[in-house]
């Protein structure tokens, strides 16, 4: 009785969380409980050259204790209480938009106007509207990420390319991927391949190599925007890097590396039930697996946050994520138990009054 319970649990959080059924009980237009809002986070600088970064607000969601203990795999109930004392934490959904003159590049489309995205709505904020997308860059292929894509059958981005991997490509949209794919998400292929539909002939899936989609030149110094193959939360899960050519300063948009920064932070070995291959979507955050970092990406990303002191603003390493606390974007600082999230706005505030420390 008592697994029975915690399966149709475990049902009602995944209609929650990629449809934003009417568990969440709100107008059509915010059913997640988010406000439209748009960020400039990252303004044109040395490490991204003429490009601005935009971080796009879509949704928001309230998780007890009790639906964490049906998400996460490597946490006891003890072990969830003690590093969500509030007994609740927020899941919090958001999209990104690189722009410089002449070009409008969205990371992720949100879940969708009719699933009670505003991501939309925050896109005008940043000045931006749908026509003027020219291309969205796909980190995966899961609704939340992928809704926004379409609306009543039409491409919501008329003139945008879509680029994504083709291993998330053929896992989602061919049979035989679909058979591969955990029974609980098999379901979640027709909601992928309907985003993807009115974009037909306008999709570019890259292979299972760092690949430079976009290069740019900026006052005689080169700058790229590369992908960065990271399966393990899904079969082609991506990674995008916005930076100079030659550096490792950078905003690494990671899609989902994390979910729950309170939780995956603090304990990165930390799992979640969507996670294709937990193992190796582990790896990316703690090594062990084919990473960029013997290390792991979050120790890396303390160290970088470390030097940065020194060194100044000039060399960091961001990180963005679709679900880390809005804005989405900062640094990671090791602490005594696992790495906490900074948002970058602290460091900018520390770089501009001088201060050592955010």
């Amino acid at each position: 009785m008592g697994q029975g319970r915690d399966i149709m649990r475990l049902h009602r959080l995944l209609a929650c969380l990629f449809a934003f059924l009417p568990c969440l009980a709100a107008e059509p237009e915010t059913a997640s409980g988010a406000k439209p809002e748009a960020v400039l986070v990252v303004p044109a600088c040395d490490v991204t050259g003429m490009t601005e970064v935009f971080a796009l607000r879509d949704a928001e969601m309230t998780l007890s204790v009790v639906d964490l203990e049906s998400l996460l795999i490597g946490l006891t109930p003890e072990e969830i209480a003690r590093l969500v004392p509030e007994g609740e934490v927020k899941l919090h959904t958001q999209a990104f938009l690189l722009k410089r003159e002449g070009l409008n590049i969205l990371v992720d489309a949100g879940a969708g106007k009719g699933q009670g995205g505003v991501m939309l709505e925050s896109l005008a904020l940043a000045g931006v509207q749908p026509e003027d997308v020219d291309a969205v860059l796909l980190t995966h292929l899961h609704f939340d990420h992928v809704g926004g894509l379409e609306h009543d059958g039409e491409a919501v981005f008329p003139k945008a390319a879509i680029h994504l991997s083709q291993d998330e490509l053929d896992a989602w949209t061919t049979d035989e991927g679909v058979t591969r794919l955990p029974d609980s998400q098999k379901d979640w292929a027709v909601l992928a391949q309907k985003a993807l539909a009115p974009y037909a002939g306008r999709i570019h899936a890259f292979s299972r190599n760092p690949e430079i989609l976009f290069p740019f030149l900026d006052g005689g110094a080169e700058y790229r925007l590369v992908h960065v193959p990271t399966p393990g939360h899904t079969p082609g899960h991506a990674w995008y890097v916005l930076g100079q050519t030659g550096t490792d300063a950078s905003v690494c948009f990671a899609g989902d590396l994390w979910h729950l920064a309170e939780i995956q932070m603090a304990r990165p070995e930390t799992t979640l039930v969507f996670d294709v291959d937990p193992e190796q979507a582990r790896g990316w955050r703690v090594g062990g697996r084919r990473t960029p970092h013997d290390e792991g990406f979050l120790s890396f990303l303390a160290k970088n946050a470390e030097d940065m002191r020194s060194s100044g603003m000039a060399a960091f390493v961001a990180v963005a994520g679709a679900h880390l606390p809005f804005p989405g974007i900062g640094m990671v600082e090791a602490r005594e138990e696992g790495f906490a999230f900074v948002p970058f706005a602290e460091y900018l505030d520390a770089a501009g009054s001088g201060r050592g420390d955010p």
